[in-house]
């Protein structure tokens, strides 16, 4: 995995690029990076019940073992894995929907 090229305290407001914008003033844009973006989500609107549960399971299959993995690389890197706030809120949706 690369790097991050975040760099800290270089956010604009949205008030901040509309005036560069506007001006004429540079703003810089980059190209996101998103990892398995080739992975499309099915239509679950279109799915009858037994689908819905069947893809349930398959995401939760694929969200376990990206979880075994990070875990994983965590622990080669010498740190001990947490729970991200983000997992906490995939956690509450899925039970929400019923699907943990």
């Amino acid at each position: 995995m690369e790097p991050s090229q975040t760099v800290p305290d270089m956010t604009l407001s949205l008030q901040e690029l509309v005036q560069r914008y506007t001006r004429g003033q540079s703003v810089a844009t980059f190209t996101p990076v998103y990892y398995g973006e080739d992975e499309e989500f099915a239509d679950v609107s279109r799915m009858d019940p037994i689908e819905r549960i069947e893809y349930a399971r398959f995401i939760r299959e694929k969200i376990s073992d990206t979880r075994t993995s990070l875990a994983e690389q965590t622990r080669a890197e010498g740190r001990e894995p947490q729970m991200s706030d983000g997992q906490n809120f995939v956690e509450e949706k899925l039970e929400e929907n019923g699907l943990s």
